[in-house]
């Protein structure tokens, strides 16, 4: 009968010392996934926030507050706090002191009409291509209203600094050629 108790106690010991085990183990593993939910809640509102300031229509220096208009530099999105304003193209203020620093010359202007729309495509391109190799570039859209075509026509012109302005040229050129 001894044999039997102690059998008992150590079987419901061992029980015990198991059900305590995979009480523990449940514990840390809930904790460990709210820290996991935690952290990833907190990682997407930091997400969230960076994909703010990086889409259109929020102000990349004051995210929350909607933007009124595009650099004509960096095409990142401002609000009308942000954005300086010369002969009716818009600049963020790093790109304006850019802007007011340098002689600028016009490279090219197309004009695109309902018929084209595509022909401007080039320019905007090479513009996209230049800012990703740190060149500044900008565009300026003029439309004019043809009464004989009953059309508005759109003349686009891409602008560069003059010190860049034949190396723009070239890739202009071998744009042409494609």
């Amino acid at each position: 009968m001894e044999k039997l108790l102690t059998v008992v106690v150590v079987l419901f010991s061992f029980i015990v010392v198991l059900l305590l085990g995979l009480i523990g183990f449940l514990t840390f593993y809930v904790l460990r996934q709210n820290k996991n939910t935690a952290e990833e809640k907190a990682k997407k509102k930091f997400e969230d926030e960076e994909d703010k300031k990086n889409i259109h229509g929020f102000c990349l220096n004051h995210s929350g507050v909607h933007a009124q208009g595009t650099c004509a530099i960096c095409e990142n999105s401002f609000c009308e706090k942000c954005l300086w304003e010369h002969e009716k193209t818009l600049f963020c203020p790093e790109h304006y002191r850019l802007f007011m620093d340098n002689k600028w010359v016009e490279l090219i202007q197309v004009q695109s009409t309902p018929d084209k729309p595509e022909s401007a495509l080039a320019l905007y391109d090479l513009k996209a291509q230049s800012w990703k190799n740190k060149v500044p570039t900008y565009i300026v859209t003029h439309y004019k209203i043809n009464f004989e075509g009953d059309q508005i026509e759109s003349h686009v012109s891409l602008w560069g600094r003059e010190q860049e302005a034949s190396e723009l040229n070239l890739q202009l050129q071998l744009l042409s050629k494609k």
